[in-house]
């Protein structure tokens, strides 16, 4: 009897380790390892110093994903207005230069025809009679629907508000503009739209199921732009609404009328 306890006591060290192996196992296994959301992109240009234009951006969606007064990207780059034309393969500065730029015109690959050259010219005299009566917005609701995500100045996932609404649901531009993006080349946006309604102030419309307008097309307040879309990260019919000052987003919340 003496004897089989010692030999206990000689085993004791090697079972109290492997209890403490069991233990630490089964605490891991059951740890909860947070999921991180992806719906909209974690840093993208906004931390970079040069970008290269892909096909189908324009200078305001570039300068909108890096949350840059588009004035200031044109200014940087030597981009001239009204039009802003870049191309495909173009390297845009994100970051201000040392020295200043002057304006440049693109080359013969990249000038419009004859045709675009028209369209441009259209919508640039247009504006110069309508913005300038607009000095003062008076924004409007894009959509019915509660909203379910309030904007947050640190969070760049909430730089805009969320509705919620019925999929295919209408929604319209919030006040008057010019369509200046069109097209689901933001990551983290679906099918984007960006309006254009001074020279600071921008709205987007994001996760549309359908879109209705083009590029350097005028709308009133009030017109049809798109049809709601579902929210990726969420699975439910929603609008992403922003309004952006100088490029910098603020909360739509405070612009908007009150709900009653």
């Amino acid at each position: 009897m003496p004897q089989l306890f010692r030999q206990l006591l000689n085993l004791l060290p090697y079972l109290l380790l492997l209890f403490a192996v069991l233990l630490m196992s089964g605490c891991s296994s059951s740890r909860v390892i947070p999921i991180e959301n992806h719906s909209f992109p974690a840093k993208g240009d906004r931390f970079k110093r040069q970008h290269t234009v892909q096909k189908g951006e324009t200078l305001y969606s570039i300068a909108w994903r890096a949350n840059l007064d588009y004035h200031k990207l044109a200014a940087w780059n030597g981009v001239a207005g009204p039009g802003y034309p870049i191309f495909p393969g173009q390297k845009l500065r994100l970051k201000p230069p040392k020295h200043p730029i002057k304006k440049t015109i693109p080359s013969n690959k990249s000038r419009p025809s004859p045709t675009e050259k028209t369209k441009i010219k259209r919508p640039s005299k247009q504006k110069v009679a309508v913005l300038p009566k607009q000095l003062k917005l008076r924004w409007n609701w894009p959509t019915i629907g509660l909203v379910v995500r309030n904007y947050s100045k640190t969070d760049h996932q909430r730089q805009g508000i969320r509705i919620a609404g019925r999929d295919g649901q209408r929604i319209t531009a919030a006040e008057s503009g010019r369509v200046v993006y069109s097209g689901s080349g933001l990551v983290g946006y679906g099918n984007l739209v960006i309006i254009k309604h001074s020279p600071t102030y921008l709205s987007a419309y994001a996760h549309n199921r359908r879109v209705f307008v083009k590029e350097g097309m005028y709308v009133s307040k009030g017109t049809l732009i798109s049809e709601m879309g579902i929210a990726p990260d969420s699975k439910k019919p929603a609008l992403h609404f922003e309004i952006r000052k100088n490029g910098k987003p603020v909360d739509p919340q405070i612009f908007l009328p009150k709900r009653r």
